[in-house]
C-alpha cells in the first residue's frame, strides 16, 4: 500500500520494432522521478492524502464506512492494516465538514507500537517525549500525540488544526449564576 506501482504501456505498432535501449532508457527516465519506494512522508500528507482531502475522494479507495465508535458520521473505519512496518489494529478517519482532518490509529503489541515510534521519528524528528511510552510530534500542519500503555499498545492521535472543527464557546453565563 506504501510502495509505488509502475504502470506502462505504449502501442505497438506492426511491423515497427524500437531498439531495446530505447525503452530501457524511458522505464529509467521514469523511475528516477519517482520518489523513493520506502515510507515518505510530507508534513501535510497522511498516505499521500493532503489535509483536506473530501470525503468523496478518500471513502472509495480506503473503504471508509461509520465507525461504531462515533455517531456523528464524521468518524470513518477503514481498511488500511498497516502503515509502514507497523501492523494496524484499528485505524480510524475523522472529516470535518467533509474534509480530512486527522486518524486515530491502535497498534497492538510493543513491537508495531515501536514501528511507529520509529517512522514518526524519520518522518518529523525526534518528537517531545512528555513521559515514559507518551511523544508528541508537531509541525506548522501536522499534529501527533502517541500514547503506549503498559502492555506495549499505541494509540495515536495524528491529525491537522487547520481543519478541526473548532469547539463551540462556552455558553454565557448571567451576572447572578457568578
Amino acid at each position: 500500500m506504501l510502495g509505488y506501482r509502475i504502470q506502462y504501456s505504449h502501442r505497438k505498432s506492426p511491423g515497427v520494432k524500437k531498439p531495446a535501449g530505447c525503452r530501457v532508457s524511458r522505464v529509467l527516465l521514469l523511475v528516477s522521478l519517482l520518489p523513493p519506494p520506502a515510507f515518505a512522508q510530507a508534513e501535510d500528507l497522511f498516505l499521500g492524502y493532503a489535509w483536506g482531502t473530501t470525503f468523496d475522494v478518500m471513502s472509495h479507495r480506503l473503504n471508509l464506512r461509520p465507525s461504531a465508535r462515533d455517531t456523528s458520521s464524521e468518524q470513518y473505519a477503514s481498511n488500511l492494516d498497516r502503515i509502514g512496518s507497523a501492523e494496524v489494529a484499528e485505524c480510524d478517519f475523522e472529516f470535518s465538514d467533509g474534509k480530512f482532518s486527522g486518524v486515530i490509529i491502535y497498534c497492538r503489541g510493543r513491537t508495531n507500537s515501536q514501528a511507529l515510534v520509529a517512522l514518526f521519528k524519520e518522518a518529523f524528528g525526534e518528537g517531545q517525549k512528555r513521559d515514559p511510552g507518551n511523544f508528541i510530534w508537531s509541525t506548522s500542519t501536522t499534529r501527533i500525540t502517541y500514547d503506549e500503555d503498559s502492555e506495549g499498545n499505541s494509540y495515536v492521535y495524528w491529525y491537522s488544526p487547520h481543519y478541526q472543527r473548532p469547539a463551540p464557546p462556552p455558553p454565557l453565563r448571567r451576572r447572578e449564576d457568578h
